[in-house]
């Protein structure tokens, strides 16, 4: 509702409603207060005292009140505070006459008004002089009481003011919680937000990836939603293979050809789900390698479900560098250490000048970490285990080679028949 401001013409209604039965509006701007007389004196003041003594028998007072000017013709009103103290009569022959009659010891306030806008007060003191009861006494007792009333009054007030002042605090102590807390549940949900950003891979068009070097396995983004691969192609006499399309959603950091990227701790990895079924379609996926774990036979079994504690094998399909079997064994241990076993010269990378040599088997062991199922060997090799089958991963880094770039951009296009 609309907050009004009390005007003049507010002020004067009130005033005209205040006032008691006015004959005429003259008379209501003629007023000028309250005439207040007793043995032919006139009052100037506000108020004045009245003693009296039941021994002496002084018990009555008579005083005329009357409106300024007298001839406004406005009543008086007369009130008793204490009336078992006094008793206020008026005269029947002269309406502007009273007369105040003491009742019994004590002191108490009779107040004359004129339409009760101005008031004179007679304080009366009635003593008993008889019993020690003496007006000083009465008088003492009075302002007793009204420094009692005052400071009760003040008490009061000031337990008032502290509850409020105590409930404003609590109030802005409240206030200061709950924006605190909003606040604190702001940052958690932005950090949470700022988190779950994080832990995605979002490129953004332009960007171009190394997936794995040595291979030649690299991508890059025409746009957000498409991703170019290339691929080693020993046919091609270029540094870097031929390149072909697939589709990728940034929601889920998942190409449509069963690639998926993760961000680990800030660092983008990047595995490949050999079951995906693409590696016929895609020959870019179609690895020279598979890992299996010892004892199943991946060629009748397919992937084979088995926790990371224990032997994996890396068998390589094809055999460059001569007719010789690539392969090692990985060995996981629960102590953060891994076994690598295998010919000296895939664990070495020594010359196959000793054939003999070069054939023997080897063991070395390395520490790991695994962060959120990337495995990462001391000797650089990274893998990813998901609780069920251990994949190779790579290390996704940007690349930022003008010349590289151009030459990722322009590799020759692979279209397969039954692209999809």
């Amino acid at each position: 509702m609309q907050k009004r401001t009390l005007g003049f013409g507010a002020v004067a209604f009130a005033l005209l409603m205040a006032f008691a039965s006015c004959s005429s509006m003259k008379q209501i701007w003629d007023l000028k207060g309250i005439r207040v007389s007793a043995n032919d004196q006139v009052y100037t003041g506000k108020s004045t005292t009245v003693p009296m003594d039941i021994k002496g028998g002084n018990l009555r007072f008579e005083f005329n009140a009357t409106s300024d000017p007298v001839d406004n013709g406005y009543p008086v009103s007369v009130k008793v505070d204490d009336p078992s103290v006094v008793s206020v009569t008026q005269s029947a022959s002269d309406p502007t006459r009273y007369t105040i009659t003491g009742l019994k010891s004590g002191y108490t306030a009779v107040t004359a008004s004129c339409t009760s806008v101005y008031n004179f007060t007679f304080i009366v003191y009635v003593a008993d002089s008889s019993r020690g009861i003496t007006v000083d006494k009465l008088k003492q007792q009075r302002e007793a009481e009204l420094a009692r009333i005052e400071a009760e009054a003040k008490a009061k007030a000031e337990a008032e003011a502290a509850a409020k002042k105590a409930a404003e605090e609590k109030a802005a102590a409240a206030a200061a919680a709950k924006a605190a807390a909003d606040r604190a549940a702001a940052e958690a949900l932005a950090k949470q937000q700022a988190a779950e950003a994080a832990r995605k891979f979002v490129p953004k068009a332009g960007d171009c990836y190394a997936l794995n070097v040595s291979e030649l396995k690299y991508i890059y983004f025409p746009t957000a939603e498409e991703m170019r691969m290339t691929f080693k192609n020993n046919s091609y006499d270029g540094n870097i293979g031929t390149q072909y399309k697939v589709k990728f959603s940034s929601n889920n950091a998942k190409a449509e050809n069963g690639w998926y990227f993760k961000n680990v701790a800030g660092t983008v990895m990047a595995y490949y789900n050999h079951g995906s079924g693409d590696a016929e379609v895609y020959p870019a996926e179609n690895f020279d390698r598979i890992i299996y774990p010892e004892g199943s036979d991946p060629w009748e079994e397919g992937p084979v479900n088995k926790p990371l504690y224990g032997k994996w094998h890396v068998y390589y399909r094809s055999s460059e560098g001569g007719n010789f079997a690539r392969w090692y064994i990985l060995d996981f241990s629960s102590n953060g250490k891994v076994s690598v076993t295998g010919p000296r010269y895939m664990i070495e990378g020594v010359n196959l000048d000793d054939i003999t040599f070069a054939r023997q088997e080897v063991t070395k062991t390395y520490t790991y970490t695994n962060t959120e199922g990337f495995i990462t060997l001391q000797n650089g090799e990274t893998y990813y285990h998901d609780g069920k089958v251990l994949r190779d991963a790579f290390v996704v880094k940007k690349v930022t080679d003008s010349a590289a770039v151009s030459k990722i951009k322009n590799a020759r296009w692979f279209q397969p028949s039954d692209e999809k």
